[in-house]
């Protein structure tokens, strides 16, 4: 059950980058940690597995200069992002008109909003084919527990700003669904498929939409526990955007250094499949309609 909600207009503030600036990889069979000064303990990441979860593939809608959340009521203020989801999504958008949108993904009571920046190769702006959004509950936490956010809720995740390498336990490369996650992009000709891996918060403080200066709304859990004053289980969601394969060199992204990946969710759900979803699989411990 929701609980008493705060609409906000306003800037979000963007998660923090990693410590650590040497590109690595790792494979992620479990759960991994990820602690940086100042910044709230982060266990994220993780095989889908047979955890329950429930995945929708969105395909590609149209880019643009455009942040219904960042720069909301001011078109063209943004570097430019590739959406996916609901169509025809811009700065301008309204919370009904997102509710009332079609749709690009195969789940058509999904209109919700996904977008994240483009991939730059040798100065060619490229798109991803096809967006995969998988939710779950977060590692370690209690899958009975978890609750549907409410129409409206919006959230980024990654870091537009990174002056460094983010944990790859939030933003990740991978070729295809593999489970082998770097930093960096990495040469996937083999599979045909260079994918980013964006993972959003799965704590709520229960009463804003969106965060406002000053103050976040969302967090991540550790240990299997939502911190402090982020006291809501919501679904973790995980948004994977498959690209050509294409040379590592070189390559960059419409927000700046490749560094600087992240991606934002607006929902639209029909609410009750949304909440049908979540209580018929997260809350079951059920994978559904799981894609590679």
């Amino acid at each position: 059950m929701w609980r008493g909600v705060a609409i906000a207009s306003a800037l979000v503030m963007a998660g923090g980058c990693g410590s650590d600036p040497t590109p690595r990889t790792i494979s992620v069979p479990k759960p991994v940690e990820w602690v940086a000064d100042g910044a709230p303990d982060i266990v994220v990441g993780g095989p889908q597995g047979g955890a329950g979860q429930f995945a929708v593939e969105c395909g590609f809608d149209h880019a643009a200069p455009d942040d219904p959340i960042v720069h909301a009521s001011h078109p063209g203020f943004s570097h430019l992002h590739q959406f996916f989801g609901a169509v025809g999504v811009d700065a301008d958008t309204s919370n009904e008109q997102l509710m009332d949108s079609a749709t690009t993904c195969d789940q058509q009571l999904d209109r919700a909003a996904y977008w994240s920046q483009t991939l730059v190769s040798h100065g060619e702006s490229l798109t991803a084919h096809r967006m995969i959004a998988y939710y779950r509950a977060g590692p370690g936490i209690d899958p009975t527990a978890v609750e549907a956010f409410p129409p409206g809720f919006m959230m980024v995740a990654g870091d537009a700003g990174a002056a460094d390498v983010q944990p790859v336990e939030v933003v990740s490369w991978s070729c295809g669904a593999t489970l082998d996650r770097a930093t960096l992009p990495m040469d996937c000709s083999a599979s045909g498929t260079l994918r980013l891996n964006v993972v959003f918060p799965d704590c709520w403080d229960g009463s804003l939409m969106v965060a406002i200066p000053g103050r976040r709304h969302v967090a991540y859990s550790s240990d299997g526990q939502c911190p402090v004053g982020y006291d809501v289980s919501i679904p973790q969601v995980h948004l994977a955007f498959d690209f050509p394969a294409v040379d590592p060199a070189d390559l960059a992204l419409s927000s700046g250094d490749i560094i600087t990946a992240h991606a934002d969710f607006w929902n639209g759900w029909d609410p009750v499949k949304f909440e049908r979803e979540v209580r018929h699989c997260i809350n079951r411990d059920l994978a559904c309609s799981v894609v590679s």
